[in-house]
């Protein structure tokens, strides 16, 4: 008899990147939750596993052989899904774009609608990648409010978001940033210059800068595990957020709401469909003058919200499941 029967079929990475955001995911019993590694949780097929189904390596050639693994992912013997509503795919999954995988469970799991979520700005995709997306999957899901959203094939949905506790840590900070360059670097170097400049204690953390485009202070180098980020989220009063695409609910968002901390955003929150969540955001063009009329200083390190149950799991199931069916 099967010892399994799942509502909902997800497939993300196995970075804790997205399995710390994710973990509300393991407790559920509706869930079945892949981290696109075989099942056996042995260190070795894992390893073998994510060479052989690289998809950096997928992009210059498709190796053989590769449906050896397609069985280890799911246990299909031990599960019924006759009651399975949607299967979706994070992007971030090295299954999400293997079409013969894809074709495989399709087969396997019949008349069930495939979603398939951008974790990636859609509008950076290039026309081949998005086009692909759309033939192969039912619904496409995107975080940001962009141009691309039709309801119809494409949707906008912001995502869950499962706490993680960490010790606690003495050492606060005022600001915490962390993220790529992608062309932010002059500004969040003179974010960075002003902020320290007027007394704050800023904690950033950018990547892919070019040594000429590097000052002081700024952590260009060292990439942060995602339970360090979250230690260091704990332990500040502001989350910086610079967002390069148009408006949405970003995971900086999340991480701001869930742990109690403000945002700092140059995204516009108001009218925002998360009641108020405007409230908690400080608008970035508005930080140098709270600094110096000595209101940033009086802002409480601790926010007190409630809003943290709209990011629950439960809630971003329903809102798939109602663009789903």
């Amino acid at each position: 008899m099967s010892s399994q029967r799942p509502k909902y079929l997800i497939f993300t990475s196995d970075a804790e990147f997205y399995t710390i955001p994710c973990s509300g995911f393991a407790s559920d019993q509706n869930i079945l939750w892949s981290k696109s590694l075989p099942v056996t949780g042995k260190k070795r097929f894992s390893f073998l596993c994510k060479a052989h189904m690289s998809r950096t390596l997928a992009e210059k050639c498709r190796l053989p052989f590769q449906q050896a693994w397609y069985d280890s992912f799911i246990n299909f013997k031990e599960t019924d899904f006759s009651e399975l509503k949607f299967v979706l795919f994070y992007e971030s999954s090295r299954l999400s774009t293997n079409e013969s995988y894809l074709r495989y469970l399709r087969k396997k799991i019949p008349n069930v609608p495939f979603l398939f979520y951008y974790t990636n700005l859609i509008d950076q995709k290039s026309d081949e990648f998005r086009a692909m997306v759309n033939r192969l999957y039912d619904r496409v899901l995107v975080y940001n409010k962009s141009a691309w959203i039709d309801n119809r094939k494409v949707f906008y949905l912001y995502g869950t978001y499962h706490t993680l506790e960490t010790p606690q840590d003495a050492d606060r900070t005022d600001i915490f940033f962390v993220g790529a360059n992608k062309g932010r670097a002059k500004a969040l170097n003179e974010l960075y210059a002003m902020c320290t400049a007027n007394g704050l204690k800023c904690d950033f953390t950018v990547l892919g800068v070019p040594e000429e485009a590097r000052i002081a202070g700024i952590n260009y180098t060292q990439k942060l595990p995602y339970h360090e980020v979250v230690r260091r989220i704990r332990r500040t009063k502001c989350i910086l957020e610079l967002f390069e695409g148009e408006s949405g609910v970003t995971l900086r968002t999340m991480e701001a709401v869930c742990y109690h901390k403000l945002l700092i955003s140059n995204q516009c929150y108001e009218g925002n469909e998360i009641p108020g969540l405007s409230e908690n955001i400080i608008p970035i063009d508005t930080l140098a003058s709270k600094i110096a009329d000595g209101s940033f200083s009086q802002l409480d390190f601790q926010l007190h919200s409630g809003m943290e149950q709209v990011f629950c799991v439960a809630e971003f199931l329903q809102r798939i499941t109602d663009i789903a069916l």
